[in-house]
């Protein structure tokens, strides 16, 4: 309701668009005009036109190891996937081609207008990235970054504990296993 209020849609009434528009002058609220334009787009389920590329950041030994991995084919189809219905691209950057120089990658990436990066958990020996992502909207996946210090996402490792034991009773078992690395409890804490 506050966003029609503050887009003055007819749908509030006009008490209440008054007092959230009083309020959000009052708090120095501004509207993102590049979210206006996306969140519009997406109200009119129009097909998203190209918006920019993200950048997929691996820091592992080789170009393509992260791609034997578990889950990191997972983290970069689902990243892309999503990224696909908002008009972005991703794009596959790998750190160790800039083991002499990581900040060439940076001026890479803000050469090409790239706005975002997504960092996949780091190799279990590492917890930084000697890069500036000052520039950028940046995200890491699970736990692994220490440095720089950026937002991150995670699984909800309850509601997976609550999924098996789910499917556990659904499939009549009597017991389930579960194996953690050291490093990944270590990282969950």
């Amino acid at each position: 309701m506050v966003s029609l209020a503050l887009r003055n849609s007819p749908k509030v009434a006009t008490d209440t668009k008054a007092k959230i528009q009083a309020l959000a002058q009052k708090l120095g609220y501004r509207s993102n005009p590049m979210v206006q334009a996306l969140m519009t787009e997406v109200r009119q389920r129009r097909k998203c036109a190209y918006n920019a590329t993200l950048a997929f950041i691996t820091d592992h030994e080789t170009s393509d190891y992260w791609q034997g991995l578990q889950v990191y084919p997972e983290y970069f189809h689902g990243a892309k996937n999503s990224a696909e219905r908002l008009g972005y691209q991703i794009e596959h950057f790998w750190l160790g081609e800039h083991l002499s120089n990581p900040n060439r990658l940076v001026e890479i990436l803000k050469a090409r207008g790239i706005p975002g990066v997504l960092i996949p958990p780091l190799p279990h020996n590492s917890h930084h990235l000697n890069l500036d992502l000052s520039h950028f909207s940046a995200v890491a996946f699970g736990y692994s970054l220490k440095h720089p210090p950026i937002p991150w996402v995670s699984n909800i490792h309850v509601d997976t504990m609550k999924q098996s034991l789910s499917q556990r009773e659904e499939r009549n078992y009597e017991h389930i296993g579960i194996v953690i690395s050291k490093e990944e409890s270590q990282q969950v804490n």
